[in-house]
């Protein structure tokens, strides 16, 4: 008993310096290059870290708070509808060529200025002719340009290069005759078909022979006013 007497004072003095270790430690001003901390068993903090803790030691935070570093995301971002690139706009795909079919065959019919009828495989087939557009046959010139065409082409046999078709389904093509003359290019040059140049603007050889044919006077261009055939047509729909 009288130990503890003894002792008595000694712990009831020693318990004010342990309460109090705690708010002095933080109150360390040592500085990075202070290790003083870790030789301090007096702070809590300190015991429990092993001798350096954050509150004596912030600069020792991370080193001591056992978590490793985040690693850098490697999950890609969607950009947003906002945020996306401009793409330029793809072109129009191409219509498919239509293959340039080349026969020869006798021509059978001759229905105006611009379309005859020629045995392709022993099957008659309409040809319209590329390029031109004739009067039609209550036009002017209409009935004119159905003879001149009859007598150059019918009854003979003929080169056809198809190039394509129009909306009735007909082919067009241009009309070799035996003499090696192109007849859609004769039917302008002599006045009696127009260069059709709404579907054939780049055919600058008809719109060679119409200036010529126009300048001379000769043919169609004989009418004051003559109607082109496409305009004719418009007005009787």
């Amino acid at each position: 008993m009288k130990t503890l007497r003894v002792l008595a004072p000694g712990v009831a003095l020693l318990l004010p310096l342990l309460f109090a270790a705690p708010s002095m430690a933080a109150r360390c001003s040592g500085g990075a290059d202070c290790h003083a901390c870790a030789n301090c068993r007096a702070c809590r903090h300190c015991a429990k870290s092993g001798g350096t803790c954050s509150v004596c030691r912030p600069d020792q935070r991370r080193a001591t708070s056992g978590t490793a570093p985040r690693r850098a995301s490697t999950r890609k971002v969607t950009p947003r509808p906002s945020q996306a690139r401009t793409t330029q706009k793809r072109p129009a795909p191409r219509r498919a060529a239509v293959p340039q079919i080349v026969f020869v065959g006798k021509v059978i019919g001759v229905s105006d200025g611009d379309t005859i009828t020629v045995l392709h495989n022993g099957a008659p087939e309409k040809i319209r002719l590329f390029g031109i557009d004739a009067p039609e046959k209550q036009q002017p010139f209409g009935d004119v340009a159905k003879r001149y065409a009859s007598t150059r082409a019918f009854g003979k046999v003929v080169g056809v290069r198809v190039i394509g078709l129009d909306r009735y389904k007909r082919s067009v093509g241009v009309v070799t005759l035996p003499d090696r003359t192109i007849l859609n290019v004769e039917m302008v040059r002599v006045g009696l078909a127009w260069w059709y140049r709404e579907y054939a603007p780049r055919e600058k050889l008809l719109e060679g022979f119409e200036r010529q044919a126009r300048a001379a006077r000769v043919g169609l261009w004989r009418d004051a006013a003559p109607v082109e055939p496409w305009n004719w047509r418009h007005k009787k729909r």
